[in-house]
Parts: structure tokens; C-alpha cells; sequence
């Protein structure tokens, strides 16, 4: 129990000055933000960044409670073999599904006048790099949730906002800042968070003995939603 109590007790301190932290952090960038870009600017960009949540839901296809919640019970029972099994299909269907709707939204974009004229269709590489980024990040706190690393959950998330508000501050030292250097320092701090977040994973998949998992560990759980 007193380890229990420990354990929560750390990943509440760790909570706390991280959420302390990433508040800090995005104050300094939308000061720089405000201050270096014109309100229309800054508007186009609220604007794109509103496409990463639907894009999110359909990549990740509103999975991703179940998924947390089957490593969960997974990882109680010593079945990594299912983690593993179920980490990888579930990676694949993720980016079966994030290419088929990069795809349909870039033929959209080019076939369909009307539409081509929006804000998107202008940064269309620079909104694909940050949904991509966000997945990505998405994923690797998923699996961390599911294995119960909430400290190093709240690790990543100070470091994405820490190299943001760098990258963002290097932008606009150098007189670059602009709507498509933005959305970079914002994919930047995504992708590193997220390749932290897989390095504190590695140990975690590694081999343990466990057979291989026979059979699809993804359908089971998806006809039975």
C-alpha cells in the first residue's frame, strides 16, 4: 500500500510541475507569437490547427480508450506478447488510415476549385506535418499510459512544449517566423517529445520470455465494441 500511495504521490508532483511548466512555456510562445505575427496570421494559423482534432479521430479511430485499457490488463496479466501483437496492429491501422485521408483530402484539394482556395489548400504540407506529428505523439503517450509511466508522460509533455517555445524563439530571432514556421516549431516539439517517449519504451517491449502472440490481437478487440 505505502507503495502504491508513493507511486501516485510521485506521479502527482510529477503532474503538477509539469502542467506548471508547460503553462510557462506557452505563455513565452504566444507572447513571441503575438508579438511577431499580424492577427491575420495568427488567425490562419488557429484556423489549421482546428483540423488536428477530426483528423485525430478518424486516424486514430476513437480507439483509443479500449487500446489503453487492453495493455492495461494485458501487462497485469504478464501478457506482453498481446502488448506487442497489439502495439503493432494497431500502428498499422493508424497509418493505413492517416494515408487514406491525406490522400482523399489532397485529391479533394486539387480537384475541387472551390475548396482548393482555402487557408488549407495554402499550407497543406505544413497542417499534414503537424497532424502527422500529433499521431505520432499520440501513440507513444498511449502506449506509456497503458504500461502506467504517468512520469514519463508528463516528462514528454514539458519537453514538447520546452522545444516548441525554442524553436518558435529561434524562428523569430532569425526573422522567419511565419503561419508554415510555425506549425514546424509546433511539429517539432511533438516529434521530439514522441522519440523521447519511445526510448523510455524500449525496455518496456523488449523480450521477456513470451511466446508469440498467435492471431490478430486488434479484431478481437474491435468486433467486441
Amino acid at each position: 500500500m505505502a507503495s502504491t500511495t508513493q507511486q501516485v504521490f510521485r506521479s502527482l508532483v510529477y503532474s503538477s510541475g509539469s502542467n506548471v511548466l508547460i503553462r510557462m512555456f506557452s505563455l513565452l510562445g504566444y507572447i513571441v507569437l503575438l508579438r511577431f505575427l499580424s492577427v491575420h496570421d495568427y488567425g490562419v494559423f488557429v484556423l489549421l490547427t482546428s483540423f488536428v482534432g477530426p483528423a485525430i479521430a478518424i486516424a486514430l479511430f476513437s480507439f483509443d480508450r479500449i487500446f489503453v485499457s487492453a495493455i492495461a490488463s494485458a501487462r497485469g496479466r504478464g501478457d506482453f506478447a498481446f502488448i506487442r501483437k497489439l502495439s503493432y496492429e494497431y500502428i498499422l491501422v493508424t497509418i493505413a488510415l492517416t494515408a487514406t485521408l491525406f490522400l482523399a483530402s489532397y485529391a479533394v484539394l486539387t480537384f475541387a476549385p472551390i475548396v482548393a482556395a482555402t487557408y488549407l489548400s495554402q499550407f497543406f504540407w505544413g497542417t499534414t506535418l503537424l497532424i502527422v506529428s500529433q499521431i505520432f505523439s499520440n501513440i507513444v503517450s498511449l502506449l506509456l499510459e497503458g504500461h502506467e509511466r504517468f512520469k514519463e508522460i508528463s516528462i514528454i509533455s514539458s519537453i514538447e512544449a520546452f522545444v516548441r517555445v525554442l524553436a518558435i524563439v529561434s524562428f523569430a530571432g532569425s526573422g522567419v517566423l511565419s503561419i508554415v514556421s510555425v506549425l514546424v516549431a509546433y511539429s517539432l516539439g511533438k516529434f521530439a517529445s514522441a522519440l523521447v517517449g519511445i526510448w523510455r519504451l524500449m525496455p518496456l517491449h523488449k523480450d521477456t520470455g513470451a511466446t508469440q502472440y498467435s492471431g490478430s490481437a486488434l479484431l478481437p478487440l474491435l468486433t467486441s465494441v
